[in-house]
């Protein structure tokens, strides 16, 4: 039954439920008894701060569809969000990467408009989905999929899993990819019924594997042994023990790592340690294009001491994220070369220009040339300039 706040049907895109809902809400903050008509109130014009609003979920009427497309208009507490952010909000179940993989294939509009999903939002603005926007539920099924099962008895099954395969549906997976090819589907498949004890979406799942990791996996045929096995886990009196290829150069023959693994907050198809102790994306890349010069030999510390200044300097900037400044700071703080004159320091330039020039800035051509006077002891002519802007007392 339609609601008697929305337009007739062929109209609804232009629906201005949001603005019953802010003469509403503004009648109950009153005080009003139910039955007084919220029209005849005036909403208070008072500007929410972003953290402490509050958005409105939309009612299933406002997300029938009409045509295989729901519209509806954006509530006024909007105005400055992103368009992913509020339909987060405003619809139940629904996530942001559902979103921005609706926005992605250019199921969703705004005011006529084909939109990101990082559009801002100037709120009542009309938005228009196209297709279903909660995806359909993650489910089990059995699959013709070979299985190489290592161990078997009428309580439990050890399977060895490849590469490749999810254990079940999850987090990356999209429509009909989500449910297919999975581990819990060929294992349905090959024995029919499992424990129940992890619900219909991943029976007989005790624990898991990443999806690229190969490996054993015991699976649970009764709700006892689930739970038997569970609580092995739980006590950690089972233990898992995972190989891995390391490639390169290592200095030791045994390492430990000891850091937090969680799923990547910006590509949430893996895992990671690095955006979990603080990194930025950039910075984590940097860190592992670094290692990857180590482990390839591409940077040696080794034959460092055999490299002049420039050849060292030159593979140091090959690095992302490393600079020739920072290349020359490591050189003359690291490696303590003496001769290191780095042009484009700004305490450098302003100290010349300060002692030399009468407060001019020279041109970095000119400053270099101007540097050949202190070789081959550049890099302590630098450290005596860098001291002369701040004249205070060292105690070595």
């Amino acid at each position: 039954m339609p609601s008697k706040h929305m337009l007739p049907k062929g109209q609804r895109r232009k629906t201005v439920k949001h603005d019953y809902r802010i003469a509403r809400d503004a009648a109950r903050a009153a005080g009003l008894e139910e039955g007084i008509n919220p029209e005849h109130v005036i909403a208070p014009e008072q500007e929410i701060p972003v953290a402490e609003r509050v958005i409105p979920q939309l009612d299933e009427e406002d997300l029938e569809a009409e045509d295989g497309v729901r519209g509806f208009a954006a509530d006024a507490a909007a105005n400055g969000m992103r368009l992913d952010a509020y339909l987060a909000k405003a619809i139940p179940d629904i996530s942001r990467s559902r979103i921005q993989l609706l926005a992605d294939n250019g199921q969703i509009s705004v005011n006529g408009q084909k939109a990101k999903s990082s559009l801002k939002l100037k709120g009542g603005d009309q938005i228009s989905i196209e297709g279903e926007p909660r995806p359909e539920p993650l489910r089990a099924f059995a699959e013709d999929i070979p299985l190489t099962v290592v161990y078997e008895d009428k309580d439990i099954a050890v399977i060895d899993k490849p590469a490749g395969m999810m254990v079940h549906a999850g987090a990356g997976a999209t429509d009909d990819a989500r449910n297919r090819g999975t581990l819990v589907n060929a294992l349905l498949g090959h024995f029919g019924k499992l424990s129940g004890v992890g619900g219909e979406e991943r029976p007989g799942i005790v624990h898991r594997l990443d999806k690229m990791t190969s490996g054993l996996i015991v699976v649970a045929k009764n709700d006892a042994m689930h739970r038997k096995l569970a609580q092995l886990f739980v006590d950690r009196k089972l233990d898992k023990t995972y190989l891995a290829l390391v490639q390169g150069w290592l200095r030791k023959d045994a390492v430990t790592l000891d850091l937090p693994v969680a799923r990547d907050l910006v590509h949430r198809t893996r895992m990671t340690t690095l955006r979990r102790v603080g990194l930025s994306e950039n910075k984590a890349i940097y860190l592992r294009d670094l290692a990857r010069h180590f482990t390839s030999g591409e940077l040696d510390p080794r034959e460092w001491p055999s490299l002049d200044d420039e050849t060292l300097i030159a593979r140091l900037v090959d690095v992302k994220g490393i600079g020739r400044w920072t290349a020359e700071m490591f050189l003359i703080f690291h490696e303590l070369r003496p001769d290191v004159f780095p042009v484009d320091d700004i305490g450098l330039q302003k100290a010349v220009a300060l002692h030399y020039r009468d407060g001019a800035r020279m041109p970095v051509a000119e400053l270099r040339a101007f540097g050949e006077r202190w070789a081959p002891y550049r890099s302590v002519a630098t450290w005596y300039l860098w001291r002369s802007l701040d004249p205070i007392a060292v105690e070595y």
